[in-house]
């Protein structure tokens, strides 16, 4: 996915930090030079178009935890990245965030259902990203028909451009020549004209 796509489409801003936008994922710990976790593991490596669409996207799931009751799934979130810090393993680590959500009680239940709006509004940003795209896509085939169309202009005027240059220089060279014989041959017919009455008035 191009950055440049994702300007246009308004996912990223141009040449702008977007510091305000935490981003939390649902990660455990990061491992030492000889330690890994099972969870750690599991994480693709990302690019930089992929780390600032996941901010887009964290962002609007941000926004629904404000109607967020209890510990959801965005609590589990923020857990899971804190305790990250202390405890390096993964077993560990949500045997802790369990039993920090089982005191304020959320169930697995709760947290499934809490997850669900969280993949909504997700799918939410599919459908709004979709119709962008297509709207992009639309503009880009209307630019592609103008850019066919200017092509075929372009041909036909370099053609005839070319005709009427050929025509300019033929022109030219025709009216020197042309020009040229006229002048002669006025100048020969009006000596004639001379010679003739100069000869007949010697008869007089």
């Amino acid at each position: 996915m191009a950055k440049s796509l994702l300007v246009k489409l308004g996912v990223l801003k141009p040449s702008v930090e977007d510091t305000s936008v935490e981003t939390t994922e649902v990660v455990s710990p990061k491992p030492t030079r000889r330690t890994t976790s099972a969870v750690s593991e599991n994480i693709p490596t990302k690019t930089e178009s992929e780390n600032e669409v996941r901010k887009a996207l964290y962002k609007a799931m941000k926004a629904c935890k404000k109607s967020e009751e209890g510990f959801g799934y965005m609590a589990l979130c923020d857990a899971l990245e804190k305790m990250a810090k202390v405890i390096p393993n993964a077993d560990a680590l949500y045997t802790a965030v369990q039993a920090m959500a089982s005191s304020m009680n959320a169930t697995a239940e709760s947290l499934t259902l809490s997850s669900r709006e969280y993949i909504k509004v997700l799918n939410q940003e599919r459908t709004k990203f979709e119709t962008e795209m297509k709207t992009l896509r639309d503009q880009c085939s209307n630019s592609q028909v103008r850019l066919e169309e200017i092509k075929k202009q372009i041909a036909v005027l370099q053609k005839e451009q070319s005709g009427l240059e050929e025509e300019v220089s033929s022109c030219g060279l025709g009216a020197e020549q042309d020009e040229t014989v006229f002048n002669r041959v006025l100048e020969e017919m009006i000596q004639e004209v001379k010679d003739r009455v100069n000869t007949v008035k010697k008869y007089f």
